[in-house]
Parts: structure tokens; C-alpha cells; sequence
């Protein structure tokens, strides 16, 4: 059709589930170094031109031990998974304690590698970024929590600067 506009095509990855997966498949540990080109082909193949990797980032122990610990989210979990054990619960990628790629994935060399690989085929890569998690800044009276958004009393953007004053606990 003359004159359409063609959409860029954006493949949203959660990294630390997919990789899990992976290596279970494999019977060993796999790390996006590890993430063969067929499959790197295939995102062109099929015409992404971004992967979007959730979950890169290092988490913390805290983050962790929510996750683990929140009896309806276990129950939940134990639903789809009747065989969970400690270390299918790797908690939340949105816990994050430092913008640096965690082993778990394979750390920084893997994801340059892998970055470098869909550039090659002429796939972009994004990444999430998040606030980091409270406990990440020492302060542990309370637990790392979903929080929400409120629009500012001066309608201000929770954007930037003014984040810390829109921010609840939910």
C-alpha cells in the first residue's frame, strides 16, 4: 500500500524467566553469551527490529526475600509451578540494587556480546530502567514494594526531579 508507515516491531524478552527456561532445557547454566544465532536470526527472520531484555539488571538479596516470602504470590506460583522450589523465585526485576548486568544473565561481556549480535542483524536493544529499590539505599524498615505513580499537587510530572514527591506506598 502507497504511503504507509511501517511500525517498528519490538520483541519484549523477561531475560532471567526465558534464560531459566533455557537452561533447563539444556541441563546446564545459559547466559545470553550463550544464546545461539539461530535464534538471533529468527528475531530478524521474523522482522523485530528492537529486543527489549526485562530483567538484566543486579537484584538484592531484600527484593528477593519478598518475593520468597508473600504467602498469596507463593501460592500463586505454586498454581503454575507445582514443583517451585527457592531458586525458581529469583524475585523481582524491578528490584534493582545497581545498574550493572547481573551474572545470573550473564554479566556485562554477555550482553555486549549479545547486543553486538542483534546489531549485526540490524536489531536494536533496549533495556529497562527502574528507581532503584529502597532497600539498595540502606533503609530497611521497610520492604521493597510495588509503588504507584500519584500526579503531583502542582501538576507536575512524576518524572525526574519531582518523583520523590509523587511516590506512594501501595
Amino acid at each position: 500500500m502507497a504511503g504507509s508507515v511501517r511500525y517498528p516491531a519490538l520483541f519484549q524478552i523477561n531475560t532471567r524467566v526465558w534464560l531459566n527456561r533455557l537452561s533447563r532445557e539444556a541441563g546446564t547454566r545459559v547466559t545470553l553469551a550463550d544464546i545461539d544465532d539461530a535464534t538471533v536470526d529468527g528475531f530478524a527472520e521474523q522482522g523485530f527490529d528492537w529486543v527489549w531484555l526485562l530483567s538484566v539488571w543486579q537484584i538484592g538479596d531484600a527484593g528477593r526475600a519478598v518475593s520468597r516470602g508473600n504467602p498469596e504470590w507463593r501460592a500463586e506460583f505454586t498454581t503454575v509451578l507445582p514443583d517451585l522450589s527457592e531458586d525458581d523465585i529469583s524475585g523481582s526485576g524491578f528490584a534493582i540494587t545497581a545498574y550493572t548486568v547481573a551474572e545470573a544473565v550473564g554479566g556485562e561481556l554477555a550482553l555486549a556480546q549479545f547486543r553486538q549480535r542483534l546489531a549485526s542483524r540490524g536489531i536494536k536493544l533496549m533495556l529497562d530502567f527502574s528507581r532503584i529499590s529502597l532497600p539498595a539505599r540502606g533503609r530497611m524498615d521497610q520492604p521493597a514494594r510495588p509503588y504507584a505513580c500519584r500526579p503531583h499537587p502542582a501538576g507536575r510530572s512524576c518524572r525526574a526531579r519531582w518523583a520523590h514527591l509523587c511516590t506512594r506506598w501501595i
